[in-house]
């Protein structure tokens, strides 16, 4: 009986909320029409992630397997060999996920060989651009904790989608937009189980939101920080002790179960081509090597008197420390950084010091204080492990700044100055606007060689067909080379 009347009450409420759906309209009505395979019907000029993504999508509902030999992109120099197949160098999971959607339109006629284009941005919109305005949703729906009017709430959510440059990845298959929905889901699950009246009644969530919180990890690897220490949240709970560590046990059962999931695509597949790091591509790992370590050790003949000391152990540790830090300004306001593009995190990290510092709940300032360790733990893991990228912006923080500008609720909350609301209204403009030129081509085959922003507005206003690159600098988002026109069309 009480089933029923919570069925009664739940139809009687209303089923669609205009305030909650003016974000993701928004959004999608920003992407649509700029979707990659619009703008550039070329298969061939595709960047290599779309690629690998729609020939694992096409041998999984096609041919039943994750090598990619029989697809309409087999011949991609960036795909790995094992066993004498060839398998995408990305993890498999977000193929896995767009499979279905695959396999209806497969079964309606519409397939890869005859409708590359077609197919190719159907596929776009339900992994890319779907996942984006989905986000500018579910931010609306955490800001309720921040006791906001709906107004400022939608406004909140096309601000994190529009300034972390999410939305320059909504145009096109990637892994850094269906990451960042998957993060942003785990987190509303923690939220939801934070306010429920009868929390034993609702730790399904905690299975939820380890599930999700793994999931994204698994399609992009940025992602398994946070994943990782979110589920303390669940020890700030209110809660006894033993259903807060069954809360947590909940929480590591639901990521377990999509880790194990992962790992046995992994074996499937490219098994130890990935071992680095589930979720990204090998060819992205460098490690960092001063000047000093990296000078041949052949001298040449002449006169001993002439040849320098070896470095000291002091020398050589500080020209470690030197290249590090040198990568980290790099990261953060470089040709690449974070702050030089999306200058508006900072109002986020404000926002989430703010809630640290104010009268908060425990499972609030838990929160805040994770997502601002998560991310610094982001930025120096990858200022370590030199992901280098030549992508647009930031691609490897993508997944993660959503959740951080959030956090900027909480600024906006509270009265300011109005120099405070200037300033923030200037880094606001500039973020959305970096973030909506990125739209134009946020993966070129060639990449960015210096400022992304400059380059892709001037290549916007240019109307050029190529990216500015120089002849002799390393290309793509890797920063690899690779050559164009080397896939049939089929």
């Amino acid at each position: 009986m009480e089933l029923v009347n919570y069925i009664r009450s739940y139809l009687q409420r209303p089923l669609v909320r205009p305030w909650a759906l003016a974000g993701p309209v928004l959004i999608l009505m920003i992407c649509l029409p700029l979707l990659r395979p619009l703008r550039e019907p070329d298969p061939n000029q595709w960047h290599d992630e779309q690629q690998m993504i729609a020939a694992t999508v096409q041998s999984i509902v096609e041919h039943h397997t994750l090598a990619i030999d029989q697809s309409v992109f087999a011949d991609n120099p960036v795909a790995v060999t094992r066993n004498g197949h060839r398998y995408s160098p990305y993890s498999p999971m977000l193929p896995v996920l767009l499979a279905p959607f695959y396999w209806v339109l497969y079964k309606q006629g519409l397939y890869f060989g005859d409708n590359v284009i077609f197919v190719q941005y159907l596929l776009t919109i339900v992994g890319a651009a779907l996942p984006v305005a989905l986000c500018a949703g579910l931010v609306y729906r955490l800001a309720r904790m921040f006791e906001l009017r709906r107004t400022v709430r939608v406004m909140l959510g096309v601000a994190c989608v529009l300034c972390s440059g999410l939305i320059s990845y909504g145009v096109l298959l990637n892994r850094h937009a269906p990451a960042a929905l998957c993060l942003l889901i785990a987190v509303s699950a923690l939220s939801h189980l934070a306010v429920a009246t009868h929390p034993h009644r609702h730790l399904i969530m905690a299975i939820c939101a380890g599930f999700f919180a793994a999931l994204g990890s698994t399609i992009d690897s940025t992602v398994g920080i946070p994943a990782m220490l979110f589920c303390l949240v669940l020890l700030a709970m209110r809660w006894p002790a033993a259903m807060r560590a069954g809360a947590v046990s909940l929480y590591l059962c639901g990521a377990v179960s999509v880790l194990l999931l992962n790992f046995m695509l992994l074996q499937a597949g490219p098994g130890n081509a990935m071992a680095q790091f589930p979720g990204a591509a090998p060819e992205m790992i460098g490690e960092i090597r001063p000047a000093s370590a990296t000078n041949s050790l052949e001298l040449p003949p002449g006169d001993e008197d002439d040849i320098e000391a070896a470095p000291s152990t002091i020398q050589v540790l500080w020209s470690y420390a030197s290249a590090w830090i040198g990568r980290l300004l790099e990261a953060i306001v470089g040709q690449h950084g974070l702050l030089s593009h999306f200058p508006m995190l900072i109002v986020g990290v404000l926002g989430a010091i703010w809630v640290l510092h104010r009268n908060w709940t425990a499972t609030t300032k838990s929160l805040a204080g994770l997502t601002l360790v998560s991310c610094l733990l982001v930025i120096i893991t990858y200022t370590f492990a030199d992901y280098g990228r030549m992508a647009y912006g930031t691609p490897w923080f993508v997944a993660v700044s959503p959740v951080l500008l959030m956090w900027s609720g909480a600024w906006v909350k509270h009265t300011h100055r109005k120099k405070s609301w200037v300033r923030a209204g200037i880094v606001f403009a500039f973020s959305a606007m970096v973030g909506l030129v990125g739209m134009s081509d946020p993966m070129p085959r060639e990449g960015y060689s210096g400022y992304s922003f400059a380059q892709a507005t001037v290549r916007m206003l240019r109307g050029d067909p190529q990216p500015i690159v120089p002849a002799t600098q390393p290309s793509s988002d890797d920063s690899t080379t690779r050559p164009s026109g080397r896939n049939s069309r089929p």
